[in-house]
């Protein structure tokens, strides 16, 4: 209920300064449209973003309902100006709305019970929510199946929110992601350069410094031993592989453990790593990084073991790829690796040995920090890097994992300069086995045959214009449908994977990063080709069929239209449940009918209830704004006129021009509002007759010379509007009727509409109902929609164009300057058909029906 000092000094106003109030309450309309249109506006953005499944962070989600929301409150604000008391309830039932999507917006908590650092024997099972999928794993592997991985640790997921916690950064990197535009290379990068410069220049809170220190000594001791500190973020190897997205710091002293730890957890932002998340619906608050911490093993050989073939259902051997040195060149498809294929049953029977094309390796630098490449010896290079009887107990450890995991393994291993074999990751491989019908396909190609070269990292066919990229920052010009030429396979592709149709590469491996990606988003990859950004040109259009590993030149008909469509995994992503969530408080729209009896503040149940109540009922506010202070406004201009209609004008802002100074007296040319103008020349048109109307009575005169004693209220007293630049509402008095026009006629389609109500008159029953329903028809013929009620009808048109508007406003000038008299002049049914049939014929002479 309206607090007593506030509705007294609205009745105060009402009494004594009425001009100032409808002053007041215009910029409240006003505002509340502008406020209406952001509303509308933010509210199809998020139904874009849902509908068309565009890629953005979860922050710009949360962002946009925050804008909207501020909106709805800040209408239901402007509403209370309007209609003080009028609509109360309308606050309570947005705070109950808007607090059900708050629920949905809400940042994931995190259990700050759990340790910022656990040694990875002490990690209990289905603690991915704590350390991440890679720590949990290799720690279940460790434990229940006994093979051997490097001593170490891990700085949990806790550890992390602390860490942005500790430092305030949350604030101003979901501002910066709320921006991102995923789609844009240079966006990608400035938003990730900012993000992980904070993180690398924010300090550790002292208990998580001071406790990774205490078990970095654990494992070290008194030995000078390197450290690995590798990514292992929540939702990291799992559904999302997150192959090659996140950062890893390799041979790192114990001392530049802090620095290296900042490395780690910045590389959350990189570009490739944010696109990645971004592009599979992930939130950023549900993924946090933790951070392995591990014995760097001095590697002899690396490389990669897939359980299965990705590429067939048949599961009976599994794949080794394997690299002189350490393996970052292989996951990076710099090199082509060797490769065994042997059979899982007990036999262990080698089906497979093929040496591959190396000439370099990844070794400890030897400054102590980083890696470095180094060429290979001509023995290394001649030979194949890991010897049968290490190859055949890699494979029996993929059957234990396979086994173990239920689900066939991406492993990553290495052996050092004693020959031992470590187990450094284990993760669910990406298969394509459920496509094989999808790619058995044959057809005649009658296309030239560009290349014919090279492995299938990920099938399927695919056709588009060639880009070829040497450098990541050639990234930028690519266009949705490329394919991507390219030296080797980057990890940094990633992060454009939408845009592309296909990826053919010079060098690579099937086991790299980026065909695991490739993988997961069903992008035709053929990789290894040996020559391909030599034989392609850039802008060249080719047809790829990664299953043939063959390019033709153009497009091949019915080929590339043969390959699966990928499943739609976005629309279940994490980011498009939420939206759809908070969708279901905001889009649906319940209160259609204005003048139904429910609609009320209680019956509002979305956002969008409420934007179409408070509309509507601003609008029914403003419409009786001249009837507040009819023959009470001071500053009041008169209109002359040709036609006997004396018409007070009260100039809100812009209403009339400034060449029109001070006078009290205006002409239509001083108009600056478009909507009277038209309206104005359709009550002047020359087919209606003014002769039969008495003159006008000029309220201001009378009252002057009556003392105040006539009731201003009364149906003689002269026409009122009320103008601004844009704005108009009128109040015109024919005698024994009257007519309201409340609109905005402007540049703005979205925010323009035309209300009108009619009464009245001084005919029988029977002649004002037929002329209501003269009004109506002939309304309705030019795009109104009427509400017609026994001898009083309600009207309104919405989003029309300004040039619209003041067409529609000037023929319903000329209909009510026709329809003065009808009420008494019309004689039957037959007779109403007749008239509305001529009055919407061209160039019609209503005048001569007298």
């Amino acid at each position: 209920m309206m607090p007593l000092i506030e509705r007294l000094r609205h009745i105060f106003s009402r009494t004594f300064t009425p001009d100032h109030l409808v002053r007041k309450k215009y910029q409240a309309f006003r505002s509340l449209l502008e406020f209406d249109s952001l509303g509308h506006s933010l509210m199809a953005r998020l139904e874009q973003v849902r509908d068309e499944e565009e890629r953005v962070d979860f922050c710009f989600v949360r962002k946009t309902y925050l804008q909207l929301s501020h909106a709805i409150s800040a209408m239901i604000e402007e509403l209370r100006t309007l209609a003080p008391s009028r609509y109360e309830a309308l606050t309570d039932i947005f705070q109950h709305i808007d607090q059900a999507i708050h629920c949905a917006l809400a940042a994931a908590g995190y259990d700050r019970s759990m340790p910022q650092v656990l040694l990875l024997d002490e990690i209990p099972d289905h603690s991915e929510k704590m350390v991440g999928g890679k720590a949990a794993n290799l720690a279940a592997v460790s434990r229940n199946l006994q093979l051997p991985i490097p001593a170490g640790f891990v700085v949990t997921a806790r550890a992390f929110q602390d860490f942005i916690k500790f430092n305030r950064l949350e604030p101003e990197i979901d501002k910066l992601l709320a921006e991102l535009n995923v789609e844009s290379t240079s966006s990608m990068k400035a938003t990730s350069e900012k993000i992980m410069t904070m993180i690398k220049q924010s300090a550790l809170p002292a208990d998580l410094e001071e406790a990774m220190s205490f078990f970095c000594a654990r494992l070290v001791g008194t030995r000078t031993i390197p450290l690995a500190l590798r990514s292992s973020a929540v939702a990291e190897d799992s559904e999302f592989s997150f192959a090659g997205q996140y950062r890893s710091v390799l041979n790192v002293a114990a001392e530049d453990l802090v620095e290296a730890y900042k490395e780690v957890i910045a590389g959350k932002y990189s570009a490739r790593a944010l696109s990645y998340r971004i592009i599979n619906g992930l939130l950023d608050s549900e993924t946090p990084m933790a951070v392995l911490v591990i014995q760097m093993i001095n590697a002899r050989a690396s490389g990669i073991l897939y359980t299965q073939d990705p590429f067939s259902t048949a599961a009976d051997s599994v794949k080794i790829y394997s690299v002189w040195g350490l393996a970052d060149p292989l996951v990076k498809g710099s090199v082509a690796p060797d490769v065994f294929e042997i059979f899982k049953d007990s036999s262990r029977t080698i089906k497979q040995r093929e040496r591959g094309t190396k000439r370099h390796k990844a070794v400890l630098a030897m400054d102590g920090k980083g890696i470095e490449l180094i060429e290979l010896d001509p023995s290394e290079a001649h030979s194949i890097s890991l010897d049968d009887e290490s190859a055949k107990h890699l494979a029996a450890w993929g059957v234990k994992l396979e086994s173990h995991f239920g689900v066939a393994q991406d492993v990553e291993w290495c052996m050092d300069v004693d020959g031992k074999l470590y187990l450094l990751q284990t993760r669910p491989l990406k298969s394509e086995a459920t496509a094989d019908a999808c790619r058995d396909i044959a057809i005649e190609v009658p296309n030239e045959i560009l290349l014919h070269e090279g492995e299938k990292a990920a099938s399927g066919k695919a056709t588009g214009k060639v880009a070829k990229i040497l450098s990541d920052s050639d990234l930028q010009k690519l266009t949705t449908g490329s394919v991507l030429v390219a030296p080797t396979t980057s990890p940094e592709f990633a992060q454009v994977i939408t845009r592309l149709s296909a990826i053919v590469t010079d060098v690579g491996s099937v086991a790299g990063h980026l065909g695991s990606v490739a993988r997961e988003h069903r992008i035709p990859t053929l990789v290894n080709t040996g020559k391909a950004t030599c034989v392609l040109r850039d802008g060249q259009t080719v047809t790829v069929d990664a299953d043939r590993q063959i390019v033709f030149a153009g497009e091949v008909r019915g080929l590339s239209e043969a390959h699966c469509t990928p499943p739609n995994r976005y629309f279940e992503s994490p980011v498009q449940k939420r939206l759809q969530s908070i969708l279901k408080h905001v889009s649906p729209l319940n209160l259609t009918d204005p003048r139904d009896a429910s609609f009320t503040p209680e019956n509002c149940r979305t956002i969008n209830d409420i934007l179409r109540f408070a509309h509507e009922k601003a609008i029914a506010e403003v419409f009786s704004l001249g009837e507040e202070g009819r023959g009470k406004f001071r500053g009041t201009r008169k209109l002359k006129s040709a036609i006997p209609v004396s018409l007070h004008i009260l100039d809100l802002g812009d209403g009339i021009r400034k060449r029109a100074g001070e006078r009290k007296q205006v002409s239509v040319e001083d108009l600056n509002n478009p909507g009277l103008r038209a309206l104005w020349q359709g009550l002047n048109h020359s087919g209606i007759d003014w002769s039969s109307l008495p003159p006008a009575f000029d309220w201001q005169e009378f009252d002057r010379v009556s003392a105040g004693i006539v009731d201003f209220e009364s149906t003689l007293l002269a026409s009122f509007a009320l103008v601004s630049k844009d704005y108009l509402n009128i109040n015109i008095r024919f005698g024994y009727h009257f007519v309201v026009i409340d609109g905005v006629c402007g540049h703005v389609a979205d925010k323009n509409y035309i209300s009108m109500r009619f009464e009245g008159g001084g005919g029988g029953s029977q002649g004002r109902r037929m002329r209501v329903q003269f009004l109506s028809q002939v309304l309705q013929a030019s795009g109104f929609k009427t509400y017609p009620q026994g001898d009083w009808i309600e009207a309104d048109l919405r989003r029309s164009t300004q040039e619209e508007s003041e067409n529609k406003l000037q023929v319903l000038g000329r209909l009510l300057g026709y329809t003065r008299l009808l009420d008494i002049r019309i004689k039957d049914r037959g007779h109403l058909q007749e008239l509305i049939e001529e009055f919407l014929q061209k160039d019609s002479s209503p005048q001569h029906h007298d």
